[in-house]
């Protein structure tokens, strides 16, 4: 069994992996703690602006943050998003921002991006809307810059 830490100095963000092997089985875990302050955020404001960590700077490794902008259902949410910058790998399981259709992280996905977009990305959607973003262990880029917007549906 093979069992380490590794804290984060920004935030109180740290991870923790955890590799088991038992009967030629090899079993990895990682555990991930939610970055506080700027990373999570659940919000009724009617606007706002939402930014990975250090924006425009590098954005720290080992993060998992959501945003969650909740108001009522009729409510029309605009997301417009003018710099995304973040690790590119094909199917994006490395650095990655989605955009969520609800409040939690298990909401479906209505899109995942990673890499340099060389244009502005827009999300209306009615009701609830989250954005969740993961980095991990390897390369930091500048991250994303998006604002949103909130009117009567």
């Amino acid at each position: 069994i093979l069992f380490y830490g590794i804290i984060s100095t920004v935030g109180w963000s740290w991870v923790t992996k955890l590799r088991i092997l038992f009967l030629n089985y090899e079993v990895h875990f990682i555990f991930f703690s939610r970055f506080s302050g700027d990373c999570q955020v659940d919000t009724n404001q009617t606007s706002g602006i939402i930014t990975t960590p250090n924006y425009p700077k590098d954005y720290p490794n080992y993060m998992e943050c959501l945003w969650t902008i909740q108001l009522h259902p009729a409510m029309q949410i605009t997301l417009e998003c003018d710099e995304i910058a973040v690790e590119y790998q094909e199917d994006c399981s490395f650095d990655f921002m989605e955009i969520l259709a609800g409040p939690s992280p298990d909401s479906p996905v209505l899109g995942r991006y990673c890499g340099v977009l060389n244009y502005s990305l827009t999300v209306e959607r009615e009701g609830n809307m989250s954005i969740r973003f993961e980095s991990d262990p390897d390369k930091e880029f500048g991250g994303f810059h998006c604002v949103y917007n909130v009117f009567k549906g």
